[in-house]
């Protein structure tokens, strides 16, 4: 029985990849490196700022200002004034909170971000701040588990009771490590600049995909006949 939903937020809730993908393109010009966007979806969907300041500076032989991440934070919040909330998604929360389906949020991102994420689309009124965990709380980012199996344990559910949904490859092995059934998600505007991506997810662990959040609903509702016949 799923008793706890775990989202990713970017990507999944909101529409927000192809906007954060830029704000990251536009800060390492700012340094003289010229990233283009099918290498950030590529190589940086899912992971946290620092993990991707150390691939940039690993893959490019550069060594990034200490303030990066502050430049990159400054960006992102500028343009994620035109966000759109996920097609679907305040349909989706909606239905859950009348079916009593308990859920959060497990997002690489920063606090301040994910909030301004959920001003700006409306999204703000459908998620407790409570049930948002972010990764700056904890030590290691997505592929490691430490995000799903901290908002578990804030929410005082087992690992094996949780539902994940991500769009990226990383959060699909972080949910598989901490011993959770993960979906892959195929919605975001981001999609098409990742060939074959329903297959690579699949073989990252997703027990499957879905190319709607209209469909979540349907795999709270497969789940529960499977449980009802065994």
């Amino acid at each position: 029985m799923t008793t706890l939903i775990l989202f990713d937020n970017d990507g999944v809730l909101v529409d927000s990849e192809p906007l954060g993908n830029l704000a990251l393109l536009t800060t390492m010009a700012d340094y003289g490196l010229t990233l283009d966007m099918a290498w950030c979806y590529t190589h940086t969907l899912g992971r946290r700022p620092p993990e991707t300041g150390a691939l940039i500076e690993q893959t490019f032989g550069v060594t990034l200002p200490t303030n990066w991440q502050e430049a990159y934070e400054g960006h992102s919040l500028g343009l994620f004034n035109t966000l759109q909330a996920m097609p679907g998604a305040h349909s989706l929360l909606e239905a859950l909170q009348q079916r009593g389906q308990r859920f959060g949020v497990a997002t690489s991102s920063t606090l301040p971000k994910t909030r301004k994420k959920y001003h700006v689309t409306g999204l703000e009124s459908l998620i407790d701040p409570a049930t948002i965990t972010t990764g700056e709380e904890v030590a290691n980012g997505k592929p490691a588990p430490d995000i799903f199996l901290r908002a578990a344990a804030k929410a005082g559910v087992a690992p094996a009771d949780c539902l994940v949904l991500e769009d990226s490859v990383a959060g699909v092995e972080a949910a598989v490590a901490a011993g959770m059934k993960v979906y892959g998600f195929l919605g975001g505007s981001h999609i098409p600049y990742l060939p074959n991506h329903a297959a690579t997810l699949q073989q990252a662990g997703a027990a499957g995909v879905i190319d709607a959040l209209s469909e979540v609903v349907g795999l709270l509702e497969a789940a529960e006949k499977q449980s009802k016949s065994l």
